[in-house]
Order: C-alpha cells, then sequence, then structure tokens
C-alpha cells in the first residue's frame, strides 16, 4: 500500500477505525524552549556545554544544553532550538546528569544548602512551589547559586555549576509563571492505525502533532520527500516526535498508541 493512500487512512482513523479520544489519562509535561524565563548561563568547561539557570516565578529549573553543531556531529536527531547564546544555537543536553527521574538534588546560595531538587531527566533539574520560592528569596542577600551536582570535565575532575546571582535580584517580582513555558500531551490523544503488518503511532496536541514509532516516521519522511506532508485533522503538518517531545516521553505514547491498535 502506497504511503499516500496510508496517510488518507490514518487521517480519517478516528472517524472509521475506532481511534476514539478520552478524556482521562497520563501527562506529560514538554519545555522545548527558555523564551519565557530569566536566565543565567554557566560556562563548562567542556567544549559547546552550558547549563543554563531558569528562573520563574514558581520554579527554578537547571538545563543542560549543548550547542547544535557538536550534538549532529554525533546524534541524528533534530530537536528544536532550547537557547541562543553567543550566535550559537543551543540543544538539550539529555546525557548530562546521572539517575533516574526524581533522584534527589540540592542546592546551596553561599554556603546555605537548600534541599527540595529532583532530577526531571537528563538534561533537567528542578524544583518548584516552597521550595523554589525560598531559595529565591535567599537570593537578596547572597551572591552565588551552586548546583550541588557535578560533572566530569575533559580531565574526569570534578566541577560545579555556579552563577553569580547579583544580576537578577530586580527582577524576581517581574518573573513569569512556569506554565508558560511548557506544553502538555496526554496519552489518550495518541491515534493508531494498522496496515497490513504495519502500526502506524502519533499524537495530535494543542502544540503540534507527531509521529512517534517508526513505522509513523517512515510514512512522515515518505510522505514529506514525495511533497505530499502528512496533515493532521486540523490540517497542520506532522513533525518528528522524538525531536520535539524527547525519548523520555515519546516511548510511552508509542506503548499507549500501540495499545489503541491492539484493543481495535
Amino acid at each position: 500500500m502506497n504511503s499516500k493512500l496510508v496517510t488518507v487512512l490514518a487521517s480519517v482513523c478516528f472517524m472509521l477505525l475506532g481511534c476514539d479520544v478520552e478524556t482521562t489519562g497520563k501527562t506529560y509535561r514538554v519545555q522545548i524552549s527558555a523564551e519565557t524565563a530569566k536566565s543565567l548561563v554557566y560556562e563548562t568547561s567542556i567544549r559547546g556545554e552550558i547549563v543554563l539557570l531558569e528562573l520563574y516565578s514558581d520554579k527554578i529549573m537547571f538545563t543542560a544544553l549543548i550547542d547544535r553543531r557538536k550534538f549532529e556531529e554525533v546524534r541524528t536527531l533534530k530537536p528544536p532550538t532550547y537557547f541562543t547564546y553567543k550566535d550559537s544555537q543551543y540543544v538539550k543536553n539529555d546525557i548530562f546528569f546521572w539517575g533516574s527521574a526524581g533522584k534527589p538534588e540540592s542546592v546551596s546560595v553561599d554556603d546555605k544548602i537548600f534541599e527540595g531538587f529532583f532530577l526531571e531527566n537528563g538534561s533537567q533539574i528542578s524544583a518548584e512551589g516552597k521550595t523554589a520560592q525560598a531559595v529565591m528569596e535567599q537570593f537578596r542577600s547572597g551572591k552565588y547559586l551552586k548546583l550541588e551536582t557535578h560533572y566530569l570535565d575533559n580531565d574526569q575532575q570534578k566541577k560545579y555549576p555556579i552563577f553569580d546571582i547579583s544580576s537578577v535580584k530586580d527582577d524576581l517580582p517581574k518573573l513569569n509563571p512556569s506554565s508558560a513555558s511548557y506544553f502538555v500531551v496526554n496519552d489518550n490523544d495518541t491515534r493508531c492505525i494498522q496496515v497490513g503488518s504495519r502500526k502506524i503511532v502519533w499524537i495530535e496536541t494543542s502544540a503540534g502533532s507527531f509521529a512517534l514509532n517508526g513505522q509513523a516516521l517512515g510514512l512522515l519522511r515518505s510522505r514529506r520527500s514525495d511533497g505530499y506532508p502528512w496533515l493532521d485533522s486540523d490540517n497542520r503538518p506532522l513533525r518528528e516526535g522524538r525531536d520535539v517531545l524527547g525519548r523520555d516521553v515519546t516511548a510511552p505514547l508509542i506503548k499507549a498508541g500501540l495499545t489503541k491498535c491492539e484493543n481495535n
């Protein structure tokens, strides 16, 4: 079956083949840029790698980033630019921080330690609510913020990201909420259509639609090369999910979508 016909079938999937949308399910936050944050940069001792401090009215986030050119030397993904620094585009560096999601972390303002931070994924550590507020309150009398999580430099020596916070004190009352920085996807919004032995999984969200599994990516690329982009129900072209959503979100969404194919 050719790719154009498969795309047509996918487009009418939820009307004819039972790709129903439910109102409950597991949700995932996807943050694709630091545009709405007040940001400070720590330049690591590793070429082309930085750690970004993002300040929101209700959240503090540390995001490890890597120069896009360096990233694309070894990776085939095309993630969106998360931050621009010194005329270079930076994307998430998802192998910078080690450990499982939820791992406790801490920071210090000068010599005062604050617990309550957690590893979100390989590129981000954060704290919300009262913990974030307490740390930012300490900013008013402090000089430096240190992430008490080390990385190894090129000589395998331990280094810690440290930020001069003197320049952000006056901006604290004007910070944006973290909700302005991300969009939410729900695994019940996944779609699945089976054509022969192929199960094609994608998702439609308020921020766009994304091809998720290998079969969907193959269809997306085939349609693109033929000059007939795969469009969703709102006539928006699909993008490659793993580029934007990341591995930690894409994997469970694929699983949820395949379950729909099995149940139909």
